[in-house]
């Protein structure tokens, strides 16, 4: 867990395209609006606002790891949509947990079979923690879904 943590830290660190930082900071205002109508139902005004930001934050932190991963593709619309389901879902997890189970579904399901079908994605580059980019370290996270199912 601990390798997915500063794996994670690593690709925030990393610069991000100025129109993948655009796309991702329009798309996630615009699912955090949505997402503050379906919170008034279940926060109290007080801690609304705190509550929104957060999301708001996360949802762009997930975003952009996930942009600077699959570099070759950037940043997809639709990507903020399911972002914002799986940290609803994780309810309060791990930032980084979060992060993974979510590149997990974009290569699964989103990568593979929409964007390139024919090619494999190229592998982030070596980062602290790994010694062989994104296989090293989704095979445990993949290990861990497997388990799931």
């Amino acid at each position: 867990l601990r390798i997915l943590h500063e794996q994670y830290e690593w690709l925030l660190k990393q610069r991000l395209d100025r129109t993948d930082d655009r796309d991702i900071t329009e798309d996630v205002i615009r699912i955090a609006n949505s997402y503050r109508s379906e919170m008034k139902r279940r926060h109290p005004p007080h801690e609304l606002d705190e509550c929104v930001a957060a999301h708001r934050q996360c949802l762009y932190n997930i975003l952009k790891a996930c942009a600077v991963l699959h570099s070759s593709i950037g940043y997809c619309q639709g990507l903020s949509f399911i972002g914002s389901v799986v940290l609803k879902q994780m309810g309060g997890a791990d930032e980084a947990v979060a992060f993974w189970v979510f590149e997990y579904l974009v290569r699964k399901f989103f990568v593979k079979r929409v964007v390139i079908p024919e090619r494999p994605v190229a592998p982030v580059e070596d980062g602290p923690g790994t010694s062989g980019g994104t296989e090293a370290v989704l095979s445990p996270v993949r290990e861990e879904a497997g388990d799931l199912a």
